[in-house]
């Protein structure tokens, strides 16, 4: 058993106090044998896990009555005559109504459909239990609730929740992880999987019509409730993870099938919950700080695995999760009944009021409309820059290999390049390496001491070079990055303590500025002016300064919006104000809590990049769904570039390459969740289609019937790739047949379905990937050996 806070982990699962009184227990609407949750809280009862407390009564008004000749009312009725039951002289009922009032303490373990629960709520108030302990959600609205709780408190009946997730050993490690790191500093992910099979879904749907936010999620919401303070008023926004989340309707009954969101609190906080309603029985919770993982904890681990084995090897055939979550029913139980039996106040330590299932469920309410909002779709390319790899100068020893990183950028997901640092990109080979990752170069940039006058002659080189490069590949941008200036450099990220250039130098630098852009301009590039951290342009007022001495037609602006929130400048705002002059912008996320040690500690710019003052997208201070909103009111719908500057002066080679390289993964993900699309990508690709066997073989044509039907096409003269739809179809479903039949040669017959979502790359996944990415597409349309198209196939 796990309790939360001081009572930390327990050696046994039978928790007792000194007092002598004994509790009785009705289970009120108990379920079937094996698969009801009243059932199971019977077991334990019956077993003596919880001291103090005695299973008295049984109240289940289906079993013993309509349902009684079914298969279930079968097994009830074992049940109800199984010695352990019959020696300890549990009585049962149809109804609430059928019982003995009770004459001492008594508990009521409400255990019906949400829907019957606020009757069978009244009902045993009116009886006289003198307390309640109710499953949760309690009631399908927050009105029914609130109505309960009004009644109980007229009555003077204390409620107990049933969220038991409040006592999970995985849980309470990371709240004491995230404690250590400090809510200002750490994030938290809460997330589960379901053990609903995917033909199990229709009635699990109907089953459990409040919805999977009331019924699956609402667990990990009153965790938050319970030990964060969450609550609706306290709530910035939440944003769903559109790419994740998944809802049907099944039988009449609209739900989620997964949901994925991130709550946001006024006081700073994120929280982000993800859950599945099919996976198998898994929950974890991650402390995250900065955007990297610091703390992970799950359930099952191998103490929890080694105990659920024992007791199916016991009782065989129960719900998966029964087993999984014994002992957290376990200490919920034992919690509430030595509080009764201790004639306490208020509520056990970590067990939900009635008040708290309210608040739940509101926040329920808040995040269904959320997910429930039409989806956004913002529309623009996205590229990434060698600065991901902390590539600043070319000719840096740290620097990986070129080629790895644009390898990188491509299988992250991204649509263009960046040229970086001239001389980083090999400019001989790099049209080869474009074409064969089909990535399009879409800028390049200089990271120079403008402000330097005798710096001109060799910046101006390196623009020219920069612009010939880009000028052959199509590119449409050069920016113009100011370097750190050695006087700035110690004071980044502290507008107020910041020295500034003189007039007549500001002058100078911003005629350096207008040089450069002539030159771009010559080769038909398009300038823009990007402000950063530690140069002599980073504060709002030098933005402003600029934006109006240099000439709009000439040079734009290069928005990176996490150098604005270093500088404490609000990017949306900065957007919204100069959107009409931001062709192009800079996506990057500052860790705030990294930030204001910075500032406390007046450490410079260098040492916030060592640091990791830039985070994963999503995991700092800029408010990218709001500048999603900005982008998107404004019409834009060019490109942006991604970046997490880095420090790649590490021993780790192959750290230099790949650590980056999953930022680049994680970073992509994020965007895609919150609704960015690329419209190259959305479009269907003219070629492709799906040849041989995964397994390597030669083979034309995936199933037997498609290769009849090719070769009763091809023998007429016709084309394999000009079948009508209606024929494609029909042959689609043997090909299907086809490759779940080789999927399963490839994981040794494994369920195909549970590979096709398992969350990890496997070796069947791996070999669908690499014949994905090795078939030669394009060739085997042009020469019509396929009949669908890309996106088909897919």
């Amino acid at each position: 058993v796990w309790l939360p806070g001081p009572f930390g982990p327990l050696a046994s699962t039978k928790v007792g106090v000194m007092a002598a009184t004994m509790v009785d227990v009705a289970v009120v609407s108990c379920g079937a044998p094996k698969r009801g949750m009243g059932w199971y809280h019977c077991k334990q009862l019956l077993e003596g896990s919880i001291e103090g407390a005695r299973l008295s009564d049984v109240v289940e008004p289906w079993l013993l009555t309509k349902g009684a000749d079914s298969e279930a009312g079968q097994a009830f009725s074992n049940f109800r005559q199984s010695e352990q039951v019959v020696s300890q002289k549990v009585m049962f009922h149809k109804s609430i109504e059928d019982m003995p009032a009770p004459t001492g303490p008594k508990v009521a373990i409400i255990c019906g459909r949400t829907a019957d629960n606020p009757r069978l709520f009244r009902e045993a108030v009116d009886r006289g239990f003198s307390h309640v302990y109710l499953e949760k959600p309690g009631a399908p609205t927050v009105a029914e609730l609130e109505e309960m709780a009004a009644y109980a408190r007229r009555k003077g009946v204390p409620v107990f929740m049933g969220y038991n997730r409040n006592f999970s050993k995985y849980v309470r490690q990371a709240c004491d992880a995230f404690a250590k790191q400090g809510a200002g500093r750490a994030s938290m992910t809460l997330g589960r999987n379901d053990c609903f099979a995917p033909e199990a879904l229709d009635e699990c749907f109907e089953r459990n019509a409040e919805g999977m936010m009331k019924n699956m999620m609402c667990h990990e919401l009153v965790v938050l409730l319970t030990y964060y303070g969450l609550t609706v008023e306290g709530i910035q926004d939440v944003i769903a993870d559109q790419e994740y989340t998944c809802s049907e309707t099944r039988n009449g009954f609209k739900d989620f099938r997964r949901v994925g969101f991130t709550i946001r609190t006024k006081s700073g906080q994120k929280f982000r919950l993800w859950g599945d309603r099919c996976g198998g029985e898994y929950g974890e919770a991650v402390v995250m700080v900065g955007g990297e993982q610091v703390f992970k904890a799950v359930r099952p681990d191998a103490e929890v695995t080694a105990r659920a084995k024992e007791i199916e090897a016991s009782e065989p055939g129960c719900m998966p999760y029964f087993y999984l979550q014994d002992g957290e029913y376990l200490a919920l139980k034992a919690a509430v009944v030595n509080h009764i039996r201790q004639k306490a106040s208020g509520l056990p330590q970590g067990v939900a009021s009635i008040e708290t299932a309210i608040e739940a469920l509101k926040v329920c309410d808040l995040i269904t409309d959320a997910l429930m909002a039409p989806k956004e779709a913002f529309n623009f390319q996205l590229a990434n820059h060698p600065s991901s790899w902390g590539v600043d100068y070319a000719d840096s020893p740290t620097n990986p290999p070129w080629d790895g990183v644009l390898r990188c950028i491509a299988e992250s997901g991204f649509a263009g390049t960046e040229l970086g640092p001239v001389g980083y990109y090999d400019p001989d080979r790099l049209g080869g390496l474009l074409k064969q990752y089909k990535l399009e170069l879409i800028a390049g940039n200089i990271f120079e001491k403008l402000h330097e006058p005798a710096e001109m002659p060799a910046i101006l080189e390196k623009t020219h070079k920069s612009c010939r490069i880009l000028k052959e590949h199509g590119a449409r941008f050069f920016t113009i990055v100011p370097h750190i200036a050695e006087e700035r450099v110690a004071t980044a990220g502290r507008p107020t303590e910041v020295q500034k250039l003189p007039d007549d130098r500001w002058k100078q630098f911003m005629q350096a500025i207008v040089q450069v852009a002539e030159v771009t301009k010559s080769y038909g590039i398009q300038c823009t002016l990007h402000p950063h951290s530690g140069a002599w342009l980073e504060t709002e007022d030098e933005i402003h300064r600029a934006m109006a001495d240099l000439p709009a037609d000439l040079v734009y602006l290069c928005l990176d919006v996490g150098h604005c929130a270093y500088a404490g400048i609000d990017p949306v705002k900065m957007y919204r104000q100069y959107a009409s002059r931001t062709p192009f912008l800079h996506f990057k996320d500052i860790d705030g809590a990294v930030l204001e040690r910075l500032q406390k500690q007046k450490l410079g710019f260098w040492d916030g990049v060592s640091g990791r003052v830039f985070c994963p997208l999503g995991h700092g201070v800029v408010d990218f769904p709001g500048l999603l909103r900005a982008m998107k009111a404004e019409g834009f719908s060019g490109w942006v570039t991604v970046e997490q500057d880095a420090d790649n002066k590490i021993a780790d080679v192959d750290a230099r390459l790949q650590k980056p390289f999953e930022c680049c993964k994680l970073n992509m993900q994020y965007l895609r969740s919150l609704g960015v699309v690329d419209p190259a990508a959305a479009k269907a690709p003219d070629a492709s289609s799906y040849m041989g066997r995964f397994d390597g073989s030669e083979a034309k044509h995936a199933s037997p019937a498609m290769a009849a039907m090719a070769g009763s096409i091809d023998s007429k003269g016709k084309e394999v790739c000009m079948m009508a739809t209606s024929t494609k179809w029909s042959v689609l479903s043997s090909r299907m047949e086809g490759l779940v039949a080789e999927l399963s040669e490839l994981v040794s017959n494994q369920d195909a379905y549970c590979v096709s979502h398992s969350r990890s790359e496997g070796k069947a996944m791996c070999a669908v990937r690499e014949k994905m990415l090795s078939t030669p597409w394009a060739d085997e349309w042009a020469q019509r050996r396929t009949m669908f198209s890309y996106g088909e196939e897919m």
